[in-house]
Order: C-alpha cells, then sequence, then structure tokens
C-alpha cells in the first residue's frame, strides 16, 4: 500500500481524473494497470480516497464559457470595511457573484468580486478594475516538489504570446431547470445520476440528459494540491504584459492548482503556493525587467461562495460533496 501515500502516483491520477473527467474508478483502474501505474482495484480505490481526504485533490470546479448573453467578469474596489462591505454586496447582487475575496495591500482593504454581468457600483467603491475576461486557464502541477516551480521562476519569456479566446459565439440556452442541476454539479459534477436525479426530483436518464448540455458550456477540472490544500498560500498578482503563455508554462511546474485570467488588458493570476517568498520575490523581478508592468499584489483573506453559503446554512447535506469514499464501491452514499 506504499503507493497510496505516493505523491508522483497522486499527481498521475490527478492529470488522469483531469483528461477523463467522469471516468468511473473502474475505468481509472484500467487505465492505471495498462500504464503500470496501479495493479489493483483496491489500491486506486484507497489512494483516491486518501488523496480526497487530504485534500491532496478536491471536487471539481466548473466555469461557465463567455456566451452572448453570459460573461465572466471580476471587479476589484477600494473599500472601508471588508465585512460589512462583503455582506452587503452579496446581499445586493447575490443573483450575479459567483465568489467574493477581500484583500490587503498597502494597509488598505480591497475585495475581488467575480460575477457574470455588469454590476452597478456604489459610488462610495472606488473601482481599481473592471474587466471582461477573455480566458481562463486552471493550470495543473506537474510537479511534487517546489524546486520545479522555483528553477521554472529563474526563466524568462522568449517571445510575446496570446491565449486563444473562450468566448463562444452563441446564446446560453438554460432554462430553469438547466440551471438547478448545473447548481447541484457544482457541488459535486461526480454525482451519481440516481443522487442527481433524485435532487433535482426528476429520473436519472433525465439528470443524464441534463448533464450533457451543460457539459457543452464549461470549463472543468479537479484541483490539485501535492503537499495538501492546507499547505499553500494563495497569491494574487495583477499586471500588463505581453507574455501571458510564459506563466502558464512557468505555474505547471508547480506542486498546487493555479488559475490565469486574461482580460483585454491585464493578466491576473491566483497562485496557491507553499514557496511564496520565492513566488513574491520573481514577480518584482519580472516587474524590474519589464516582463510585466503595473503590478499589483493582494494578500487574500475572507472568502465567500454560494456552494460554501448552503453548505453553512444546512441545505446541502455533507454527503453529496465525497467523491471517492470506500463505502461507494458498496453502493453506499456517494
Amino acid at each position: 500500500m506504499t503507493k497510496v501515500r505516493d505523491s508522483s502516483v497522486h499527481l498521475q491520477l490527478g492529470h488522469l481524473l483531469n483528461r477523463y473527467p467522469y471516468a468511473s474508478v473502474d475505468k481509472i483502474y484500467r487505465m492505471t494497470r495498462k500504464g503500470g501505474l496501479i495493479g489493483s482495484i483496491n489500491t486506486v480505490w484507497y489512494t483516491l480516497e486518501y488523496m480526497e481526504e487530504n485534500k491532496i485533490i478536491d471536487n471539481p470546479r466548473c466555469v461557465i464559457k463567455n456566451c452572448r448573453n453570459y460573461t465572466n467578469m471580476h471587479y476589484i474596489l477600494k473599500i472601508e470595511d471588508s465585512k460589512e462591505s462583503m455582506s452587503s454586496f452579496i446581499t445586493r447582487y447575490k443573483n450575479y457573484i459567483d465568489m467574493v475575496h477581500s484583500m490587503n495591500a498597502y494597509r488598505e482593504t480591497y475585495l475581488y468580486v467575480k460575477t457574470h454581468g455588469t454590476l452597478s457600483i456604489p459610488d462610495k467603491f472606488q473601482i481599481l478594475e473592471e474587466c471582461t475576461w477573455s480566458n481562463f486557464i486552471p493550470i495543473l502541477p506537474h510537479s511534487t516538489a517546489e524546486k520545479g516551480l522555483s528553477d521554472a521562476l529563474k526563466a524568462e519569456p522568449e517571445a510575446e504570446s496570446v491565449l486563444d479566446d473562450f468566448t463562444v459565439d452563441e446564446q446560453l440556452e438554460w432554462d430553469n431547470e438547466t440551471w438547478e442541476t448545473f447548481h447541484w454539479l457544482c457541488v459535486n459534477y461526480r454525482m451519481s445520476y440516481t443522487d442527481l436525479g433524485k435532487l433535482i426530483q426528476k429520473s436519472p436518464q433525465a439528470a443524464y440528459r441534463r448533464k450533457l448540455v451543460i457539459n457543452q458550456s464549461v470549463i472543468l477540472w479537479y484541483p490539485i494540491f501535492i503537499g495538501g490544500q492546507q499547505s499553500y498560500e494563495l497569491l494574487f498578482f495583477s499586471f500588463e504584459t505581453k507574455f501571458p503563455s510564459f506563466f502558464a508554462e512557468v505555474l505547471s511546474k508547480n506542486t498546487g492548482v493555479s488559475y490565469l485570467i486574461q482580460t483585454s488588458e491585464r493578466t491576473t493570476l491566483f497562485v496557491n503556493t507553499t514557496i511564496p517568498k520565492v513566488v513574491n520575490s520573481a514577480m518584482s523581478r519580472y516587474e524590474d525587467t519589464g516582463i510585466i508592468r503595473d503590478l499589483r499584489r493582494m494578500y487574500l483573506h475572507n472568502y465567500w461562495d454560494p456552494i460554501v453559503e448552503r453548505y453553512m446554512e444546512g441545505s446541502i447535506p455533507e454527503r453529496y460533496f465525497y467523491m471517492f469514499k470506500i463505502g461507494n464501491k458498496k453502493g453506499k452514499r456517494r
């Protein structure tokens, strides 16, 4: 059972799941056996359970692509009181907000507000950024040690780059039932069709058909944290650059998932790292050498998203979050 705790096995399993996000454990086992990674289905089950329990892998996340009638945006707002401002914002714009981070920089407080549409920002808030996303990239880790990222951060880009736009030139034709299904899939995208059907009061076949519709419009990924999510510090950077692909390549050498957001003028990075001083130092050097300009870095603390709120309110039973409970093999809770 040494493979159950093997970081290199965790990394390969994490990438298999991201390559085949809907694969059953049986299918994952067949692929690991064929590749010589794991030879026992029980070891696959125990390893996946270990990874989930230790937050090495987390429930799939998804972002809806830009469509004609659906636009991903974010705001960075300078505020006076983070707790009061988060509460008032969430109350006022709950149907349009996907998440909120409160942040600190230079002894001042800011909100990072991710939305799907334009908001009317009160005059009392100073708008530092109001950006429409042109691309969003979850950057999966490819290293089991910090040295991979440390070495990558010493490099410099060789050529300018442009990222592909993730806008779809069509309407997002989702009815209320599809939105309800999507909200439950945000809890656990691997939820069985039986459970999903019960939650939306439809048959498993109807749940399957709705998920097929949703799959066509989303970017889906499993967050990976080789050191366990609790070991990482989340860093925030916003800057101008002509080399966005370079940063995606560098952060792929990390041991934890990172995120790159591209807009018409700026690039935003959310970096999960166990070596924050090294990353911050490298970003300062990139600014000094002109690889990036107008660097904004902030320290994240309070966080809000609707799934967490629903769970805290008791409207989402904890069992629906589990992906790889050993009991699943025996037909128990998912």
